[in-house]
């Protein structure tokens, strides 16, 4: 039972951090990957611009779309590439399955985003609806009725696929 407890030291919850380190870094690429070169950043700006009243400056988009993800991915290959297995007191290795088990951790949750993406790319495809992947639906957009009515005449609408398209519902009870 004493072993147990160990885990929770100190210098072993700092090790701990920095083997999740490596999920939030590929969570972070991902996002950035997703945000500004698939959903693209003439979208993002053009949300800045409707949520703040202006639109990011280059600066942002340069950092946001080629610095920021250049960086992240050297930080990550250089963190695995530098890790070693850490040892507790800087002594007693850590057995096998304990790195194990933090490496599943790790795993489980830089899969998931991936593991979705693959798997509705999928769905969307059995129902030969592709394109519908990366397709916002007809409920997004604010939930502010003049500032959705405003967004969709700007953007040409968004295709009427129901009785909805122009209010979203699920925001009604905040009463922006």
């Amino acid at each position: 039972m004493t072993h147990f407890f160990t885990f929770y030291r100190k210098k072993t919850l700092i090790h701990l951090c920095i083997i999740s380190g490596f999920a939030v870094l590929w969570v972070a690429i991902f996002e950035l990957v997703v945000l500004m070169w698939i959903y693209g950043v003439k979208n993002v700006s053009r949300d800045f611009q409707l949520m703040l009243g202006s639109s990011p400056s280059w600066f942002w988009k340069i950092c946001w779309t080629i610095i920021s993800p250049i960086f992240l991915v050297v930080v990550f290959i250089a963190s695995v590439v530098n890790w070693e297995e850490h040892k507790y007191a800087g002594v007693i290795p850590y057995p096998d399955w304990a790195h194990g088990i933090g490496w599943g951790l790790v795993a489980l949750s830089a899969v998931q985003i991936p593991l979705w993406a693959v798997i509705m790319t999928i769905y969307y495809a059995w129902k030969g609806k592709v394109g519908q992947v990366i397709k916002p639906s007809s409920k997004w957009g604010p939930g502010d009725k003049e500032a959705r009515l405003k967004m969709l005449d700007e953007l040409g609408g968004i295709s009427n696929n129901g009785p909805f398209v122009y209010e979203n519902q699920t925001m009604e009870s905040f009463h922006m």
